[in-house]
């Protein structure tokens, strides 16, 4: 895992009929100007998000597994290196906390038709917004101590595997809220394929199929 952080700055939020070979052009009077790069903002702030969320859930996992080995480490693996996302909070829970209020924050900050001046679905920032959240909490699920009897050792609830009966991302009290967040955030996501189909706004290419499976999964299961 690659603890890069990016810090590429984002594109000027000018339409690029207001941008040649000599500069900026922007109005004298300072009036606003709508654009469709509101739009392309909006995403890469969430792209930002999904990237941290991806990187600190590798690196607790990737933790847990150096530390849960029975054999004597490999010096030459970097195994002591820390996460930076990690570093100005007191635990992995607090952290979790806070992404899910940026997340959100996101969802409603998300500009108007007015403000990026193209017929952009405001279905489709609620249906990014709540696959993060499964992204965020899925593997911190922990199987009902029945459906884990049932499931034996199936390879999808092995012990190191996400959704098992044990999970190192569970801190103490915290399984029934993660259970609930991910059904509330299955149940959305599965609505709102719903509705952008009816619209025909959606393809059912794999990366859709993937994403209704794993909210029908998670729905289903907690």
């Amino acid at each position: 895992m690659s603890d890069q952080v990016i810090t590429t700055e984002f594109p000027s939020l000018l339409d690029d009929i207001y941008i040649n070979p000599t500069g900026f052009q922007i109005p004298l009077d300072g009036s606003f100007i709508p654009s469709s790069k509101f739009v392309t903002h909006h995403y890469l702030r969430l792209r930002l998000l999904q990237s941290e969320i991806q990187q600190v859930l590798q690196h607790v996992e990737a933790q847990a597994i150096h530390m849960n080995k029975t054999h004597a480490p490999n010096e030459y693996v970097y195994t002591g290196l820390g996460s930076p996302f990690l570093q100005p909070y007191s635990s992995f829970r607090h952290w979790r906390i806070d992404v899910d209020r940026r997340l959100w924050e996101w969802k409603e900050s998300a500009p108007s038709r007015n403000e990026s001046g193209v017929d952009f679905s405001p279905l489709f920032y609620d249906l990014n917004y709540w696959q993060a959240v499964i992204m965020l909490y899925r593997p911190s699920l922990t199987a009902p101590a029945e459906l884990s009897k049932e499931l034996g050792s199936c390879d999808d609830y092995s012990s190191d595997s996400p959704g098992a009966t044990t999970s190192h991302f569970d801190e103490q009290g915290d399984e029934e809220f993660v259970c609930l967040k991910i059904a509330e955030a299955g149940q959305k996501v599965l609505k709102l394929y719903r509705q952008l189909h009816r619209v025909r706004l959606v393809n059912f290419t794999y990366l859709s199929t993937h994403s209704l499976f794993n909210a029908g999964k998670s729905k289903i299961l907690y």
